[in-house]
């Protein structure tokens, strides 16, 4: 064999054609594949992401061999969903009518719209803005909140919380007996008197007893 010698591809050996031609008549493809697609209308860039995925998800590893065959048999100008199955059945097996399914469904419905995009594409868009806006809104509340916050013990303790001590010492403050209270100048006067009317009484008995003796 020379050095030159290039393998035949399977559009120019005839025995793939004759093999795929068999194959399409014994083998049961989805209703989906049915439906022609134009690919001119379809924006092919933004499907090469969710072929990557969508292969390394039925694989379970990353295979760029099967990734790149997918993308380039959707770059032709015609393209027969049947035939691509035939070709991916010997890498994805039995995960390829599956597979064909999802991604012949995506194409019909980027061929509907003007951008070229599938309609799921841009509703999950759709949605990863809306779920970023209330994100982004959540964010803003809780740092007004905190703020409110902060400004409240700044201005003299107003935020602080009541504790369930708090009610229990008012409780115990209520239920307790008042006592009346002396003022302190009435105490020391009332003592005061007293002392005098002590001294004063033995001064007087003192003084009574030499009166009667004399």
């Amino acid at each position: 064999m020379s050095a030159g010698f290039r393998g035949a591809s399977a559009g120019q050996d005839e025995r793939f054609s004759n093999k795929e031609k068999k194959l399409l008549k014994t083998m049961t493809f989805p209703e989906e594949l049915s439906r022609p697609v134009d690919l001119k209308k379809v924006k092919v860039e933004c499907m090469k992401p969710w072929i990557s995925k969508r292969v390394t998800e039925l694989l379970g590893f990353e295979d760029e061999v099967v990734e790149n065959l997918v993308q380039n048999l959707l770059e032709e100008e015609e393209v027969n969903p049947k035939l691509v199955q035939i070709q991916l059945t010997p890498f994805l097996e039995s995960n390829t009518p599956e597979f064909m399914v999802e991604l012949w469904k995506l194409l019909l419905s980027a061929q509907e719209n003007a951008s070229g995009v599938p309609q799921a594409f841009l509703d999950a868009q759709a949605e990863e803005r809306r779920r970023r806006r209330e994100l982004d809104r959540k964010m803003d509340e809780s740092f007004q909140s905190s703020n409110h916050r902060r400004d409240g013990r700044r201005g003299g303790g107003g935020g602080r919380r009541r504790s369930r001590w708090d009610d229990s010492n008012e409780r115990d403050a209520l239920s307790r007996p008042r006592s009346r209270s002396r003022s302190p100048r009435r105490d020391h006067g009332r003592r005061r008197d007293e002392y005098r009317r002590e001294d004063s009484g033995r001064d007087y008995r003192r003084d009574y007893r030499r009166d009667y003796r004399r």
